[in-house]
Protein backbone atom coordinates (compact mmCIF):
# COMPACT_ATOMS: atom_id res chain seq x y z
CA UNK A 1 0.00 0.00 0.00
CA UNK A 2 1.48 3.31 -1.10
CA UNK A 3 -0.44 5.67 1.17
CA UNK A 4 2.39 7.79 2.58
CA UNK A 5 2.68 9.91 -0.55
CA UNK A 6 -1.06 10.51 -0.63
CA UNK A 7 -1.27 11.39 3.06
CA UNK A 8 1.72 13.70 2.73
CA UNK A 9 0.07 15.56 -0.13
CA UNK A 10 -3.14 16.04 1.83
CA UNK A 11 -6.66 14.85 1.18
CA UNK A 12 -8.95 17.37 -0.49
CA UNK A 13 -11.57 17.17 2.26
CA UNK A 14 -10.46 17.90 5.82
CA UNK A 15 -13.33 15.76 7.09
CA UNK A 16 -12.42 12.61 5.14
CA UNK A 17 -10.38 10.20 7.24
CA UNK A 18 -8.64 7.62 5.04
CA UNK A 19 -7.73 5.41 7.98
CA UNK A 20 -11.36 5.36 9.11
CA UNK A 21 -12.54 4.69 5.56
CA UNK A 22 -10.27 1.62 5.33
CA UNK A 23 -11.93 0.16 8.43
CA UNK A 24 -15.45 0.29 7.00
CA UNK A 25 -16.78 -3.20 6.44
CA UNK A 26 -19.31 -2.85 3.61
CA UNK A 27 -19.47 -1.16 0.23
CA UNK A 28 -22.63 0.66 1.27
CA UNK A 29 -20.82 2.22 4.23
CA UNK A 30 -17.80 3.09 2.11
CA UNK A 31 -19.92 4.80 -0.53
CA UNK A 32 -22.03 6.59 2.05
CA UNK A 33 -18.95 7.94 3.83
CA UNK A 34 -17.33 9.06 0.56
CA UNK A 35 -20.62 10.70 -0.50
CA UNK A 36 -20.66 12.72 2.69
CA UNK A 37 -17.05 13.89 2.63
CA UNK A 38 -15.72 13.91 -0.95
CA UNK A 39 -16.68 15.40 -4.30
CA UNK A 40 -18.16 12.77 -6.61
CA UNK A 41 -17.06 13.12 -10.24
CA UNK A 42 -18.37 9.97 -11.87
CA UNK A 43 -20.90 7.17 -11.53
CA UNK A 44 -20.80 4.11 -13.77
CA UNK A 45 -22.67 0.84 -13.88
CA UNK A 46 -20.26 -0.73 -11.42
CA UNK A 47 -18.14 1.96 -9.74
CA UNK A 48 -18.25 5.47 -8.31
CA UNK A 49 -15.38 7.94 -8.54
CA UNK A 50 -14.48 10.65 -6.02
CA UNK A 51 -11.77 13.32 -5.91
CA UNK A 52 -9.47 12.39 -3.05
CA UNK A 53 -6.86 15.11 -3.58
CA UNK A 54 -5.43 17.31 -6.31
CA UNK A 55 -3.58 14.29 -7.72
CA UNK A 56 -5.62 11.23 -6.76
CA UNK A 57 -9.09 9.76 -7.21
CA UNK A 58 -10.89 7.12 -5.17
CA UNK A 59 -12.83 4.47 -7.11
CA UNK A 60 -15.30 2.37 -5.11
CA UNK A 61 -17.35 -0.60 -6.32
CA UNK A 62 -20.94 0.56 -6.04
CA UNK A 63 -22.41 -2.59 -4.52
CA UNK A 64 -25.62 -2.45 -6.59
CA UNK A 65 -24.96 -5.79 -8.26
CA UNK A 66 -24.34 -8.91 -6.17
CA UNK A 67 -22.15 -7.22 -3.56
CA UNK A 68 -20.22 -5.19 -6.11
CA UNK A 69 -18.58 -8.04 -8.01
CA UNK A 70 -18.44 -6.09 -11.27
CA UNK A 71 -16.79 -3.06 -9.75
CA UNK A 72 -14.43 -5.23 -7.73
CA UNK A 73 -13.42 -7.12 -10.88
CA UNK A 74 -12.74 -3.87 -12.74
CA UNK A 75 -10.75 -2.45 -9.83
CA UNK A 76 -8.66 -5.62 -9.74
CA UNK A 77 -7.99 -5.45 -13.49
CA UNK A 78 -6.88 -1.83 -13.26
CA UNK A 79 -4.59 -2.60 -10.32
CA UNK A 80 -3.11 -5.52 -12.26
CA UNK A 81 -2.64 -3.70 -15.56
CA UNK A 82 -1.24 -0.61 -13.86
CA UNK A 83 1.74 -2.68 -12.69
CA UNK A 84 2.64 -3.93 -16.17
CA UNK A 85 5.60 -1.87 -17.29
CA UNK A 86 5.01 -2.15 -21.04
CA UNK A 87 1.62 -0.43 -20.89
CA UNK A 88 2.16 1.90 -17.95
CA UNK A 89 2.67 4.90 -20.21
CA UNK A 90 -0.97 4.87 -21.37
CA UNK A 91 -2.94 4.04 -18.20
CA UNK A 92 -3.76 5.96 -15.02
CA UNK A 93 -1.59 4.51 -12.26
CA UNK A 94 -3.18 2.69 -9.33
CA UNK A 95 -1.41 3.77 -6.15
CA UNK A 96 -3.21 1.69 -3.54
CA UNK A 97 -6.08 -0.75 -3.01
CA UNK A 98 -7.57 -2.95 -0.34
CA UNK A 99 -7.02 -6.69 -0.32
CA UNK A 100 -10.43 -7.37 -1.86
CA UNK A 101 -10.22 -4.59 -4.49
CA UNK A 102 -13.39 -2.99 -3.20
CA UNK A 103 -11.65 0.35 -3.68
CA UNK A 104 -8.57 1.66 -5.45
CA UNK A 105 -6.71 4.94 -5.24
CA UNK A 106 -5.65 6.04 -8.69
CA UNK A 107 -4.14 9.04 -10.41
CA UNK A 108 -6.73 11.75 -10.86
CA UNK A 109 -7.40 12.09 -14.58
CA UNK A 110 -9.30 15.04 -16.00
CA UNK A 111 -11.19 14.63 -19.29
CA UNK A 112 -9.63 16.12 -22.41
CA UNK A 113 -11.34 19.34 -23.49
CA UNK A 114 -10.57 18.64 -27.15
CA UNK A 115 -8.60 16.34 -29.42
CA UNK A 116 -6.18 19.24 -29.71
CA UNK A 117 -5.04 18.51 -26.16
CA UNK A 118 -4.35 14.91 -27.14
CA UNK A 119 -2.28 16.07 -30.11
CA UNK A 120 -0.26 18.69 -28.23
CA UNK A 121 0.51 16.50 -25.20
CA UNK A 122 1.35 13.25 -27.00
CA UNK A 123 3.04 14.92 -29.97
CA UNK A 124 1.01 12.79 -32.39
CA UNK A 125 -2.05 13.51 -34.50
CA UNK A 126 -4.96 11.66 -32.91
CA UNK A 127 -6.49 11.15 -36.36
CA UNK A 128 -3.41 9.36 -37.64
CA UNK A 129 -2.74 7.51 -34.41
CA UNK A 130 -6.28 6.27 -33.80
CA UNK A 131 -6.75 5.58 -37.49
CA UNK A 132 -3.74 3.27 -37.38
CA UNK A 133 -5.10 1.52 -34.29
CA UNK A 134 -8.39 0.80 -36.03
CA UNK A 135 -6.65 -1.11 -38.81
CA UNK A 136 -6.90 -4.93 -38.68
CA UNK A 137 -3.25 -5.59 -37.89
CA UNK A 138 -2.87 -8.70 -35.79
CA UNK A 139 -0.18 -7.27 -33.54
CA UNK A 140 2.41 -4.55 -33.13
CA UNK A 141 4.96 -6.36 -35.27
CA UNK A 142 2.55 -6.21 -38.20
CA UNK A 143 2.23 -2.49 -37.57
CA UNK A 144 5.99 -2.02 -37.60
CA UNK A 145 6.30 -3.98 -40.81
CA UNK A 146 3.68 -1.81 -42.48
CA UNK A 147 5.32 1.45 -41.39
CA UNK A 148 8.95 2.26 -41.93
CA UNK A 149 11.19 1.29 -39.03
CA UNK A 150 12.58 4.78 -38.69
CA UNK A 151 9.18 6.49 -38.65
CA UNK A 152 8.28 8.37 -35.48
CA UNK A 153 5.04 6.45 -35.03
CA UNK A 154 6.62 3.04 -35.55
CA UNK A 155 9.10 3.70 -32.76
CA UNK A 156 6.68 5.37 -30.37
CA UNK A 157 6.43 3.89 -26.85
CA UNK A 158 2.92 5.34 -26.73
CA UNK A 159 1.80 3.44 -29.84
CA UNK A 160 3.58 0.28 -28.72
CA UNK A 161 1.77 0.39 -25.39
CA UNK A 162 -1.59 0.76 -27.12
CA UNK A 163 -0.90 -2.28 -29.25
CA UNK A 164 0.16 -4.29 -26.22
CA UNK A 165 -3.11 -3.43 -24.45
CA UNK A 166 -4.81 -5.80 -26.86
CA UNK A 167 -2.83 -8.67 -25.33
CA UNK A 168 -4.43 -7.82 -22.00
CA UNK A 169 -8.02 -7.82 -23.22
CA UNK A 170 -8.62 -4.22 -24.29
CA UNK A 171 -9.83 -3.83 -27.86
CA UNK A 172 -8.79 -0.93 -30.04
CA UNK A 173 -12.38 0.13 -30.67
CA UNK A 174 -12.54 0.89 -26.95
CA UNK A 175 -9.61 3.28 -27.26
CA UNK A 176 -10.80 5.62 -29.99
CA UNK A 177 -13.29 7.91 -28.23
CA UNK A 178 -12.13 11.19 -26.69
CA UNK A 179 -14.23 10.53 -23.56
CA UNK A 180 -12.01 7.54 -22.81
CA UNK A 181 -8.88 9.68 -22.55
CA UNK A 182 -7.77 12.28 -20.04
CA UNK A 183 -4.71 14.05 -18.69
CA UNK A 184 -2.96 13.63 -15.37
CA UNK A 185 -1.63 16.30 -13.03
CA UNK A 186 1.82 15.88 -14.59
CA UNK A 187 0.37 16.42 -18.08
CA UNK A 188 0.31 12.87 -19.47
CA UNK A 189 -2.47 11.53 -21.67
CA UNK A 190 -3.82 8.25 -20.27
CA UNK A 191 -6.89 6.03 -20.32
CA UNK A 192 -9.52 7.06 -17.79
CA UNK A 193 -11.16 3.66 -17.37
CA UNK A 194 -9.57 0.39 -18.44
CA UNK A 195 -11.09 -2.20 -16.14
CA UNK A 196 -13.54 -3.53 -18.70
CA UNK A 197 -11.29 -6.14 -20.23
CA UNK A 198 -12.66 -9.00 -22.32
CA UNK A 199 -12.33 -11.39 -19.37
CA UNK A 200 -14.35 -9.11 -17.09
CA UNK A 201 -17.01 -8.48 -19.71
CA UNK A 202 -17.35 -12.18 -20.51
CA UNK A 203 -17.63 -13.21 -16.87
CA UNK A 204 -19.77 -10.43 -15.42
CA UNK A 205 -21.75 -8.78 -18.23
Amino acid sequence: MKLSRILFEGIRSATFDLKYFKLLETLDKMNEYADEHLQKVGVGSSRRVFILSSRYALKIANGYDDEGVRGIAQNEEEARLSNIRDIGVVVAKVQSHDDEYRWIIQELVRPLKSWGEFDSITGYSHQELLGILEQPFSDYQDFRENYEEDSELANSDFVAALYKLKDYGLEFEDLTGRAQWGKTADNRVVLLDYGGTSDVLEQYY
